[in-house]
């Protein structure tokens, strides 16, 4: 199975300009069955990732970044 490792949130503000920027960076390791699945058949994975704000009734979504679609390229997954 898949493993999302290191983990990164980098959050720099710019309180006069009211903004902020966000950068989430992280490793993926795939095992070996599936990235010859992803050279030889074809197979793709999709990294969704959002930040939330857990509230204590629920939570709800801050930032939302665009999908990424691995391997980037078909058939051309690497260990």
């Amino acid at each position: 199975m898949a493993k999302i490792k290191n983990v990164e949130l980098v959050v720099k503000t710019d309180p006069p300009g009211d903004r902020a920027n966000i950068l989430v960076s992280c490793d993926l390791e795939f095992t070996e069955f599936e990235i010859n699945a992803m050279n030889m058949l074809g197979l793709r994975y999709t990294l969704d990732c959002r930040v939330l704000n857990r509230h204590l009734v629920g939570e709800e979504t801050v930032v939302t970044f665009r999908e990424r679609d691995l391997p980037r390229a078909p058939k051309s997954a690497k260990k």
